[in-house]
């Protein structure tokens, strides 16, 4: 019996042993970092009710920054579909061109589009939706609408500095 009772106790010993290695503690998560190490920045821009026009042609924001942009479609029509898409500069006008054959599932944004630093997804009149994403590099970037036919007047700039 002797014999039975130490088997037994070595047996428990081990399952207490595997147990407590089982449910060690996690290494520590990494400390969450800000994207690109600058001061968050909140922008806002709409659209101009049922007209084709952005309520802001200019945006600033500081090098460095991560910025937010919180974007709505001031449309009364839920038809009016509208979207905001950065480009690299001199690039608007190929990123609307491919972004007509992505199709709205795609927001009228092509995958893996060069030209494209940032965007939001496509919504209707009342709907907002907001994109965050690092700054560029100083300069002037443009900003369009992509939805087909929107482009060529549903524009502005993005000013980093």
């Amino acid at each position: 019996m002797r014999h039975a009772t130490m088997r037994l106790l070595r047996i428990t010993a081990l399952a207490v042993l595997l147990t407590a290695c089982a449910q060690a503690p996690a290494a520590p998560a990494a400390p969450t970092k800000v994207p690109g190490g600058g001061k968050p920045v909140m922008l806002e821009i709409g659209t101009q009710g049922e007209a084709l026009l952005f309520d802001k042609d200019t945006l600033m924001a500081p090098t460095g920054s991560t910025i937010t942009l919180k974007f709505s479609s001031l449309a009364v029509s839920d038809v009016q579909m509208h979207n905001w898409v950065l480009a690299k500069p001199g690039t608007e006008d190929t990123v609307a061109s491919n972004g007509i054959s992505a199709g709205p599932v795609a927001s009228y944004v092509q995958p893996n589009e060069p030209g494209v630093l940032a965007y939001t997804k496509l919504i209707k009149g009342g709907e907002s939706t907001q994109v965050t994403f690092d700054a560029p590099p100083p300069g002037r970037y443009p900003y369009i609408c992509t939805f087909p036919g929107h482009s060529a007047i549903m524009r502005g700039s993005l000013i980093i500095s």
